[in-house]
């Protein structure tokens, strides 16, 4: 090991180590004992996603990289003395597991109560503005509570399970579906979300329940960094045999370049309360490399937050082709997805006749 030159690393509490050059230059302990050493070649190490690696100019790179062979999620930050790689830690998927446990016993009051909620709500009959309020004030709050255990439970299924659930998908016609529904829901808000997608059929083999939560977890965070009048830009794009997913929005703050990925470890009250437990950059991020993809999260310009999702197009079986008027995958049992999915940032009046 050599941090000789490069003694912080040494203070960074996940396995990191520094790239330059395309070989390891500096390792710290814990990067050692999962076998990376100093001089290895990073083409050995970053195998699917090369190009993307060696392309990106600024900011937080998550993707999939070797470890002994097996693929482990990593992020990199680049700086003008080398690339910094932090990967994930063991600890990350205990502390994953443990809130899925929480959720597991979370998830069955919460139906129970929704249930109640939607029988009681649905006989009541009124036109006192306070109590519609009120009934609205407790939907809302109902599905915020129902994300937040389901990002819980699936942040760390995503990381854990194999690729099932795989169908073969237009991709562009089920990116429209998604944002022209989120648009809809957009119009509410004060944000404007302007969608540009290309023409024609890309088919390809996805999980679609996981595509359309990440999308949705990220016009979430869109929503929650961007100012009120201000518009968020989402754009795909097809290049060779990947498609390409950005959000951008405008005279939004700089999101932090470190401990992106792991703002469920944070500690109570001292960050933007904005960030929630992050559990939903983690879903994203799992998606992506769920299908051999990965997420950048950079800022072009001074107030702008740019981030981009590539996922691979993979040609899957014909025999289970995806039919667009099958719902995709319930696991909101049988309620809004999109209502679930933005329920921390749309109006409470959104929440007002949905029983």
């Amino acid at each position: 090991m050599d941090t000789n030159n490069l003694p912080w690393l040494e203070l960074i509490d996940y396995p990191a180590f520094c790239v330059k050059d395309g070989a390891i230059i500096a390792v710290n302990a814990l990067a050692e004992q999962r076998q990376f050493q100093v001089g290895m070649d990073i083409s050995e190490i970053v195998t699917e996603q090369q190009d993307i690696y060696q392309s990106f100019e600024s900011g937080n790179l998550y993707l999939n990289i070797n470890v002994c062979g097996v693929p482990c999620p990593a992020s990199v930050v680049r700086t003008r003395e080398c690339d910094i790689f932090h990967i994930r830690r063991t600890e990350d998927d205990d502390a994953l597991q443990a809130l899925a446990l929480a959720a597991t016993q979370l998830r069955v009051p919460l139906a129970n109560l929704m249930t109640v909620a939607d029988q009681l709500f649905s006989n009541l009959e009124t036109r006192d503005e306070n109590t519609q309020l009120q009934t609205s004030q407790i939907n809302q709050n109902l599905y915020r509570l129902l994300r937040i255990v389901s990002n819980m439970s699936d942040a760390n299924g995503y990381t854990q399970a194999g690729k099932t659930g795989m169908e073969t998908a237009d991709l562009v016609s089920l990116m429209s579906e998604i944002m022209e529904k989120a648009q809809s829901f957009f119009t509410n808000t004060g944000i404007r979300l302007v969608y540009n997608g290309p023409t024609g059929s890309v088919f390809g083999a996805v999980n679609v329940e996981k595509i359309e939560r990440a999308v949705y977890n990220l016009l979430s965070n869109a929503a929650k960094f961007s100012q009120e009048g201000s518009a968020v830009n989402a754009d795909l794009a097809v290049n060779g045999n990947r498609l390409t997913f950005t959000l951008c929005n405008t005279n939004s703050e700089d999101l932090p370049k470190q401990g992106l990925w792991q703002q469920y470890r944070r500690e109570p009250g001292i960050e933007d309360p904005r960030h929630g437990l992050g559990l939903g950059m983690t879903l994203a991020s799992a998606v992506a490399a769920f299908h051999g993809g990965t997420i950048l999260v950079d800022n072009p310009v001074a107030g702008q937050t740019r981030i981009t999702m590539t996922i691979p197009i993979v040609k899957g079986n014909a025999d289970n082709l995806r039919s667009p008027v099958l719902r995709m995958g319930d696991y909101a049992g049988g309620r809004d997805r999109g209502l679930i999915e933005l329920a921390e940032v749309l109006p409470t009046e959104s929440y007002r006749s949905i029983n």
